[in-house]
Protein backbone atom coordinates (compact mmCIF):
# COMPACT_ATOMS: atom_id res chain seq x y z
CA UNK A 1 0.00 0.00 0.00
CA UNK A 2 1.37 3.44 -0.88
CA UNK A 3 1.68 6.08 1.80
CA UNK A 4 1.96 9.87 2.17
CA UNK A 5 1.95 12.33 5.07
CA UNK A 6 -1.61 12.77 6.34
CA UNK A 7 -0.81 15.96 8.24
CA UNK A 8 -1.14 14.66 11.79
CA UNK A 9 1.43 14.92 14.59
CA UNK A 10 0.87 11.30 15.44
CA UNK A 11 0.72 8.39 13.11
CA UNK A 12 -2.69 8.06 11.55
CA UNK A 13 -2.15 4.47 10.69
CA UNK A 14 -2.22 4.72 6.94
CA UNK A 15 0.36 7.22 5.62
CA UNK A 16 3.17 7.59 8.16
CA UNK A 17 4.07 3.97 7.79
CA UNK A 18 2.72 1.31 5.60
CA UNK A 19 0.13 -0.76 7.42
CA UNK A 20 -1.76 -3.63 6.06
CA UNK A 21 -5.45 -3.61 6.71
CA UNK A 22 -6.96 -6.12 9.07
CA UNK A 23 -8.41 -9.30 7.73
CA UNK A 24 -11.54 -8.84 5.59
CA UNK A 25 -13.68 -9.77 8.56
CA UNK A 26 -11.88 -9.54 11.86
CA UNK A 27 -12.76 -11.92 14.61
CA UNK A 28 -15.70 -10.66 16.63
CA UNK A 29 -16.97 -8.30 13.90
CA UNK A 30 -20.80 -8.42 13.97
CA UNK A 31 -22.83 -9.21 10.89
CA UNK A 32 -19.80 -10.57 9.10
CA UNK A 33 -20.83 -11.67 5.57
CA UNK A 34 -19.82 -15.08 4.46
CA UNK A 35 -17.99 -15.05 2.21
CA UNK A 36 -16.74 -11.46 2.76
CA UNK A 37 -16.76 -9.59 -0.61
CA UNK A 38 -14.00 -7.19 0.56
CA UNK A 39 -10.39 -8.32 0.42
CA UNK A 40 -9.46 -5.81 3.18
CA UNK A 41 -11.01 -2.99 5.33
CA UNK A 42 -9.81 0.61 5.89
CA UNK A 43 -10.19 3.29 8.54
CA UNK A 44 -12.50 6.18 7.48
CA UNK A 45 -9.69 8.70 8.01
CA UNK A 46 -7.75 6.94 5.29
CA UNK A 47 -10.39 7.71 2.60
CA UNK A 48 -9.92 10.98 0.66
CA UNK A 49 -12.43 12.80 -1.62
CA UNK A 50 -10.80 13.33 -5.01
CA UNK A 51 -13.81 14.35 -7.15
CA UNK A 52 -15.40 17.75 -7.85
CA UNK A 53 -16.91 19.67 -4.93
CA UNK A 54 -20.03 18.09 -3.45
CA UNK A 55 -22.51 20.96 -2.87
CA UNK A 56 -26.08 21.06 -1.41
CA UNK A 57 -27.68 24.42 -2.30
CA UNK A 58 -24.91 26.77 -1.10
CA UNK A 59 -23.38 24.40 1.45
CA UNK A 60 -20.15 22.63 0.42
CA UNK A 61 -20.16 19.11 1.79
CA UNK A 62 -16.94 17.83 0.25
CA UNK A 63 -14.06 19.28 -1.71
CA UNK A 64 -10.98 17.71 -3.23
CA UNK A 65 -8.72 16.42 -0.47
CA UNK A 66 -11.31 16.23 2.31
CA UNK A 67 -11.26 13.14 4.49
CA UNK A 68 -14.35 10.98 4.88
CA UNK A 69 -15.00 11.75 8.61
CA UNK A 70 -15.15 15.49 7.87
CA UNK A 71 -17.49 14.92 4.93
CA UNK A 72 -19.79 12.78 7.08
CA UNK A 73 -19.84 15.42 9.81
CA UNK A 74 -20.93 18.06 7.28
CA UNK A 75 -23.68 15.84 5.88
CA UNK A 76 -25.00 14.98 9.36
CA UNK A 77 -24.95 18.67 10.36
CA UNK A 78 -26.85 19.66 7.22
CA UNK A 79 -29.70 17.20 7.75
CA UNK A 80 -29.90 17.64 11.53
CA UNK A 81 -30.08 21.44 11.29
CA UNK A 82 -32.62 21.90 8.49
CA UNK A 83 -34.99 23.70 10.90
CA UNK A 84 -32.29 26.31 11.50
CA UNK A 85 -32.11 27.39 7.86
CA UNK A 86 -33.10 31.08 7.67
CA UNK A 87 -35.91 31.99 5.23
CA UNK A 88 -36.54 35.24 3.39
CA UNK A 89 -39.14 37.80 4.54
CA UNK A 90 -42.77 37.09 3.46
CA UNK A 91 -45.25 40.00 3.25
CA UNK A 92 -49.05 39.94 2.69
CA UNK A 93 -50.32 43.40 1.76
CA UNK A 94 -48.62 45.62 4.33
CA UNK A 95 -48.32 42.90 6.96
CA UNK A 96 -45.10 40.93 7.50
CA UNK A 97 -46.17 37.30 7.83
CA UNK A 98 -42.68 35.77 8.18
CA UNK A 99 -39.80 37.99 9.40
CA UNK A 100 -36.55 37.70 7.49
CA UNK A 101 -34.11 35.25 9.06
CA UNK A 102 -36.79 33.03 10.63
CA UNK A 103 -36.09 29.34 10.90
CA UNK A 104 -38.36 26.85 9.17
CA UNK A 105 -40.07 26.03 12.48
CA UNK A 106 -40.63 29.74 13.16
CA UNK A 107 -41.86 30.30 9.61
CA UNK A 108 -44.50 27.55 9.84
CA UNK A 109 -45.68 28.87 13.21
CA UNK A 110 -45.91 32.43 11.82
CA UNK A 111 -48.03 31.34 8.84
CA UNK A 112 -50.47 29.42 11.05
CA UNK A 113 -50.75 32.33 13.49
CA UNK A 114 -51.35 34.84 10.67
CA UNK A 115 -54.22 32.92 9.09
CA UNK A 116 -55.84 32.13 12.44
CA UNK A 117 -55.86 35.84 13.30
CA UNK A 118 -57.25 36.81 9.88
CA UNK A 119 -60.07 34.26 10.17
CA UNK A 120 -60.97 35.60 13.61
CA UNK A 121 -61.02 39.18 12.32
CA UNK A 122 -63.11 38.09 9.35
CA UNK A 123 -65.75 36.44 11.56
CA UNK A 124 -65.91 39.48 13.86
CA UNK A 125 -66.13 41.95 10.99
CA UNK A 126 -68.92 40.12 9.18
CA UNK A 127 -70.95 40.14 12.36
CA UNK A 128 -70.63 43.91 12.54
CA UNK A 129 -71.54 44.37 8.87
CA UNK A 130 -68.35 46.28 8.21
CA UNK A 131 -67.96 47.43 4.62
CA UNK A 132 -64.32 46.35 4.19
CA UNK A 133 -61.94 43.93 5.88
CA UNK A 134 -58.70 44.50 3.99
CA UNK A 135 -57.63 46.85 1.23
CA UNK A 136 -58.15 44.08 -1.32
CA UNK A 137 -61.31 42.53 0.22
CA UNK A 138 -64.91 43.73 -0.14
CA UNK A 139 -67.97 42.94 2.00
CA UNK A 140 -71.51 43.68 0.81
CA UNK A 141 -74.83 42.85 2.46
CA UNK A 142 -78.17 42.57 0.67
CA UNK A 143 -81.45 42.11 2.58
CA UNK A 144 -84.93 41.41 1.20
CA UNK A 145 -88.29 41.13 3.01
CA UNK A 146 -89.01 37.73 4.51
CA UNK A 147 -92.26 35.78 4.51
CA UNK A 148 -91.98 35.99 8.30
CA UNK A 149 -93.48 39.22 9.59
CA UNK A 150 -90.93 41.72 10.86
CA UNK A 151 -87.98 39.83 9.36
CA UNK A 152 -85.60 40.15 6.43
CA UNK A 153 -83.47 37.54 4.66
CA UNK A 154 -79.91 38.79 4.32
CA UNK A 155 -76.84 37.63 2.42
CA UNK A 156 -73.39 38.99 3.21
CA UNK A 157 -70.96 38.39 0.33
CA UNK A 158 -67.22 38.59 0.94
CA UNK A 159 -65.14 39.04 -2.22
CA UNK A 160 -61.43 38.30 -1.88
CA UNK A 161 -59.17 40.10 -4.34
CA UNK A 162 -55.43 40.12 -4.92
CA UNK A 163 -53.32 43.26 -5.18
CA UNK A 164 -54.16 43.38 -8.88
CA UNK A 165 -57.88 43.60 -8.00
CA UNK A 166 -58.47 40.15 -9.47
CA UNK A 167 -61.20 38.09 -7.74
CA UNK A 168 -59.66 35.16 -5.88
CA UNK A 169 -62.84 33.78 -4.27
CA UNK A 170 -66.24 34.77 -2.88
CA UNK A 171 -67.95 33.53 0.27
CA UNK A 172 -71.67 34.01 1.11
CA UNK A 173 -73.16 34.09 4.62
CA UNK A 174 -76.99 33.78 4.74
CA UNK A 175 -78.98 34.76 7.81
CA UNK A 176 -82.38 36.08 8.95
CA UNK A 177 -82.70 39.20 11.07
CA UNK A 178 -85.95 40.18 12.74
CA UNK A 179 -87.25 43.23 14.57
CA UNK A 180 -90.41 43.45 16.62
CA UNK A 181 -93.50 44.28 14.56
CA UNK A 182 -94.23 47.14 16.94
CA UNK A 183 -91.60 49.19 18.70
CA UNK A 184 -91.61 52.58 20.36
CA UNK A 185 -90.26 55.77 18.83
CA UNK A 186 -91.32 58.28 21.47
CA UNK A 187 -92.93 58.29 24.92
CA UNK A 188 -94.05 61.43 26.75
CA UNK A 189 -92.91 61.66 30.37
CA UNK A 190 -94.51 64.95 31.48
CA UNK A 191 -97.73 66.87 30.87
CA UNK A 192 -97.71 69.14 27.85
CA UNK A 193 -97.96 72.90 28.15
CA UNK A 194 -101.70 73.78 28.25
CA UNK A 195 -103.16 75.22 25.09
CA UNK A 196 -105.48 78.14 26.05
CA UNK A 197 -107.90 79.92 23.74
CA UNK A 198 -107.40 81.62 21.39
CA UNK A 199 -103.69 80.73 20.83
CA UNK A 200 -102.80 77.46 19.07
CA UNK A 201 -100.09 75.26 20.63
CA UNK A 202 -98.46 71.85 20.68
CA UNK A 203 -99.98 69.05 22.73
CA UNK A 204 -96.66 67.18 23.00
CA UNK A 205 -94.79 67.34 26.30
CA UNK A 206 -91.25 66.37 27.22
CA UNK A 207 -90.33 62.73 26.71
CA UNK A 208 -87.81 60.14 25.57
CA UNK A 209 -87.11 58.95 22.04
CA UNK A 210 -87.39 60.94 18.84
CA UNK A 211 -90.12 62.44 16.67
CA UNK A 212 -87.74 63.10 13.76
CA UNK A 213 -87.20 60.87 10.72
CA UNK A 214 -83.95 61.83 8.92
CA UNK A 215 -83.97 62.52 5.20
CA UNK A 216 -84.25 59.44 3.02
CA UNK A 217 -85.08 57.10 5.92
CA UNK A 218 -88.75 56.46 5.16
CA UNK A 219 -89.61 53.30 3.24
CA UNK A 220 -92.79 52.45 1.38
CA UNK A 221 -95.13 50.69 3.79
CA UNK A 222 -93.74 52.25 6.96
CA UNK A 223 -96.70 52.46 9.33
CA UNK A 224 -97.09 54.26 12.65
CA UNK A 225 -99.60 54.56 15.52
CA UNK A 226 -100.08 57.72 17.56
CA UNK A 227 -101.93 57.61 20.87
CA UNK A 228 -102.56 60.68 23.02
CA UNK A 229 -104.77 61.40 26.04
CA UNK A 230 -105.31 64.25 28.48
CA UNK A 231 -107.76 66.72 29.99
CA UNK A 232 -110.04 69.38 28.44
CA UNK A 233 -112.17 72.18 29.87
CA UNK A 234 -114.48 73.96 27.42
CA UNK A 235 -117.85 75.66 26.98
CA UNK A 236 -120.71 74.47 24.78
CA UNK A 237 -120.20 77.30 22.29
CA UNK A 238 -116.50 76.62 21.68
CA UNK A 239 -114.96 74.94 18.62
CA UNK A 240 -111.78 72.85 18.63
CA UNK A 241 -109.41 71.61 15.94
CA UNK A 242 -106.54 69.09 16.43
CA UNK A 243 -104.00 68.56 13.65
CA UNK A 244 -101.25 65.92 13.31
CA UNK A 245 -98.51 67.62 11.32
CA UNK A 246 -95.26 66.59 9.66
CA UNK A 247 -93.18 69.73 9.43
CA UNK A 248 -95.83 72.30 8.40
CA UNK A 249 -98.01 69.78 6.55
CA UNK A 250 -101.15 68.35 8.13
CA UNK A 251 -101.39 64.58 7.60
CA UNK A 252 -104.43 64.04 9.88
CA UNK A 253 -106.98 66.28 11.56
CA UNK A 254 -110.25 66.30 13.42
CA UNK A 255 -111.66 69.22 11.48
CA UNK A 256 -113.55 71.91 13.42
CA UNK A 257 -115.51 70.21 16.25
CA UNK A 258 -118.48 71.87 18.01
CA UNK A 259 -117.83 71.22 21.67
CA UNK A 260 -120.20 70.63 24.55
CA UNK A 261 -119.45 71.72 28.07
CA UNK A 262 -116.69 69.68 29.69
CA UNK A 263 -114.86 70.32 32.93
CA UNK A 264 -111.43 68.73 33.32
CA UNK A 265 -112.75 65.81 31.27
CA UNK A 266 -110.73 63.01 29.70
CA UNK A 267 -110.10 62.99 25.97
CA UNK A 268 -108.39 60.43 23.66
CA UNK A 269 -106.76 60.75 20.24
CA UNK A 270 -105.71 57.71 18.18
CA UNK A 271 -104.23 57.96 14.66
CA UNK A 272 -102.70 55.37 12.30
CA UNK A 273 -100.79 56.45 9.20
CA UNK A 274 -98.83 54.71 6.44
CA UNK A 275 -96.25 55.88 3.89
CA UNK A 276 -97.61 55.01 0.42
CA UNK A 277 -94.79 56.41 -1.73
CA UNK A 278 -91.50 58.29 -1.46
CA UNK A 279 -89.98 61.46 -2.83
CA UNK A 280 -90.78 65.13 -2.83
CA UNK A 281 -94.51 64.40 -3.16
CA UNK A 282 -94.75 61.21 -1.09
CA UNK A 283 -98.27 60.07 -0.20
CA UNK A 284 -99.37 59.43 3.37
CA UNK A 285 -102.74 57.94 4.29
CA UNK A 286 -104.08 58.33 7.83
CA UNK A 287 -107.20 57.58 9.84
CA UNK A 288 -108.16 58.17 13.44
CA UNK A 289 -110.63 59.23 16.11
CA UNK A 290 -110.83 61.92 18.77
CA UNK A 291 -113.29 61.60 21.63
CA UNK A 292 -113.99 63.27 24.98
CA UNK A 293 -116.44 62.98 27.89
CA UNK A 294 -119.03 65.76 28.22
CA UNK A 295 -120.47 66.98 31.52
CA UNK A 296 -124.09 66.28 30.67
CA UNK A 297 -125.47 62.76 30.65
CA UNK A 298 -122.86 61.13 32.85
CA UNK A 299 -120.02 59.54 30.89
CA UNK A 300 -121.25 60.25 27.37
CA UNK A 301 -118.59 60.33 24.67
CA UNK A 302 -118.50 62.92 21.92
CA UNK A 303 -115.95 63.37 19.15
CA UNK A 304 -115.20 62.67 15.49
CA UNK A 305 -113.69 60.15 13.08
CA UNK A 306 -111.46 61.21 10.19
CA UNK A 307 -109.30 59.90 7.35
CA UNK A 308 -106.92 61.81 5.07
CA UNK A 309 -104.57 61.29 2.11
CA UNK A 310 -101.85 63.93 2.13
CA UNK A 311 -98.43 64.66 0.63
CA UNK A 312 -95.08 65.12 2.39
CA UNK A 313 -91.43 65.38 1.28
CA UNK A 314 -89.42 62.32 2.34
CA UNK A 315 -86.17 63.70 0.87
CA UNK A 316 -85.81 66.02 3.87
CA UNK A 317 -85.93 65.49 7.63
CA UNK A 318 -89.50 65.22 8.95
CA UNK A 319 -90.63 66.20 12.45
CA UNK A 320 -93.99 65.14 13.91
CA UNK A 321 -96.15 67.49 15.98
CA UNK A 322 -99.73 67.55 17.30
CA UNK A 323 -101.29 71.01 17.44
CA UNK A 324 -104.56 72.09 19.06
CA UNK A 325 -106.44 75.38 18.68
CA UNK A 326 -109.71 76.80 19.95
CA UNK A 327 -111.64 78.79 17.37
CA UNK A 328 -113.17 81.39 19.72
CA UNK A 329 -111.52 83.80 22.11
CA UNK A 330 -113.24 83.36 25.45
CA UNK A 331 -110.58 84.95 27.59
CA UNK A 332 -108.72 81.74 28.42
CA UNK A 333 -111.75 79.81 29.65
CA UNK A 334 -111.01 76.87 27.33
CA UNK A 335 -107.95 74.74 28.06
CA UNK A 336 -106.60 71.43 26.71
CA UNK A 337 -103.36 69.55 27.47
CA UNK A 338 -102.01 66.00 27.17
CA UNK A 339 -100.89 63.64 29.92
CA UNK A 340 -100.00 60.69 27.72
CA UNK A 341 -98.43 60.46 24.26
CA UNK A 342 -96.74 57.51 22.54
CA UNK A 343 -95.60 57.03 18.94
CA UNK A 344 -94.91 53.49 17.75
CA UNK A 345 -93.85 51.91 14.46
CA UNK A 346 -96.22 49.11 13.57
CA UNK A 347 -94.69 48.00 10.25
Amino acid sequence: MSTKDCGHSTPCGCEDQPLMGPPPCAQGTPNCPDPDPCPETFRAACLVWTNDDLVCDTTVLATNGDRLPLILERIVALFCNQAEIAVAEVICGETTVIPEGSTLDEAFAAVVNYFCQRLGELESTVGQNTTALLNTTQVATLCVPSAQAGCTECTTTITFRDNGNNVIDTVDFNYTQCTPTTYGLFAQTADSTPVVDPVAGSLIGAGVGSLTVPEGQFQVGDSFRLKMAGKITCSNIQELSILVRVNAVSIAGTGLIDLQTATASEWLLEVDFTIRSLGGTAQVVSAGTWSYIVDSGGQNLEGSNFSTVSTIDTTIANILDVVASFNLDQGGANVIFSELFTLSKTY
